[in-house]
C-alpha cells in the first residue's frame, strides 16, 4: 500500500513532496527579504497617489483607480519576479546550498520547480493584496467589479510567474545585474510589440524589417496578460483568450524550467 501512494505520488518523475519542501523554505526566505518589502511599499505609495489623483479630477476617478491600481500590480509583479530569480540561483552557488540540495535524490528541474512554486506563492500573495486595496478603493468611488477586473487580476498573476521563468533562464548563465538589465529591457520591448508590429508595417521590405519580424516572433509578448483599456472601461474579456494566454504561459514556464536545469547541470 504504502508503495503504491509513493507511486502515486509521482507524476513524470517529479516528487511533489520534496518540490513542495522546496517551495515552502522559498517562501519563508523571500518573506523575510527587505527588497520584497521595498516593492510592496513602492507599490502601497503608487496606489495613494492614484487615490489622491482620483481626488483632484472630476472625470471619472474609479478609472484612475483601475490604472494606477493595475499599473502598480503589473511593475511589483514584475520587480519580485525578476529580483528574486536574478539572485535566487546565484545565492544558492554562493552559500553552496544547491549542492547539498542536489546531492539528494531529487533533480535539477525538480530542485528550481521548487523554487519557482515559491516564488509563485509569494507573486500571488503580493497580486491578491493589491487586489482587495484596488477593489475596495474603487468601489469606494462608485465603481462596479466585474468578471474583467478578475480577469485582469489572474492574467497579471500569470504574467508573473512567467516572466519568473524566463528570468530564471537568463539567470542561469549570467550575473545578477546582467540578469535585471536584460529582463528590464525584455520585459518594456514585451509590453511594446503592437507599436513594433505597427512600425513593422510601415517599413518597406529590407533586411531590418526582416530582423524585427523575427524579433517579434521569438520574444514574449507580455499583451497577452495586459488587459490595458480594457479594464479601465470595463469592457468584455474571451474566457478563450484567458484559458489561451494561461497555456501558453504555463507551456513557457515549464520549458523555462527544463532549459535552466541543463544549464544549470552544464556550470556545475
Amino acid at each position: 500500500m504504502n508503495h503504491v501512494k509513493a507511486k502515486g505520488s509521482e507524476l513524470m518523475g517529479i516528487k511533489f513532496t520534496q518540490v513542495y519542501a522546496i517551495a515552502r523554505i522559498t517562501f519563508q526566505e523571500i518573506l523575510r527579504d527587505k527588497v520584497l518589502l521595498n516593492i510592496i511599499l513602492l507599490s502601497v505609495l503608487l496606489l495613494s497617489i492614484a487615490f489622491a489623483a482620483s481626488n483632484l479630477t472630476f472625470l471619472s476617478p474609479e478609472r484612475v483607480i483601475i490604472d494606477f491600481g493595475f499599473t502598480a500590480m503589473n511593475l511589483s509583479g514584475m520587480m519580485i519576479a525578476v529580483f528574486h530569480c536574478a539572485s535566487m540561483i546565484q545565492k544558492e552557488f554562493e552559500r553552496r546550498t544547491i549542492f547539498v540540495a542536489l546531492a539528494r535524490p531529487i533533480t535539477h528541474f525538480q530542485f528550481l520547480l521548487g523554487k519557482l512554486f515559491g516564488l509563485f506563492a509569494i507573486l500571488l500573495l503580493n497580486c491578491t493584496v493589491l487586489a482587495a486595496a484596488i477593489g475596495v478603493f474603487y468601489l469606494s468611488f462608485g465603481g462596479k467589479l466585474n468578471l474583467t477586473f478578475f480577469y485582469g487580476v489572474f492574467l497579471l498573476t500569470i504574467q508573473s510567474l512567467f516572466f519568473a521563468g524566463l528570468t530564471l533562464i537568463v539567470a542561469s548563465f549570467s550575473t545578477s545585474s546582467e540578469t535585471v538589465i536584460i529582463m528590464i529591457g525584455l520585459y518594456l520591448v514585451g509590453n511594446n510589440i503592437s507599436e513594433i508590429d505597427a512600425l513593422i508595417v510601415k517599413m518597406d521590405p529590407g533586411v531590418v524589417k526582416t530582423l524585427l519580424k523575427s524579433m517579434v516572433f521569438i520574444l514574449p509578448n507580455l499583451e497577452n496578460f495586459n488587459l490595458g483599456f480594457t479594464i479601465t472601461y470595463g469592457l468584455p474579456v474571451s474566457g478563450t483568450f484567458v484559458l489561451t494566454s494561461c497555456v501558453y504561459a504555463i507551456l513557457i514556464t515549464f520549458a523555462s524550467i527544463l532549459v535552466s536545469s541543463l544549464l544549470i547541470q552544464r556550470r556545475e
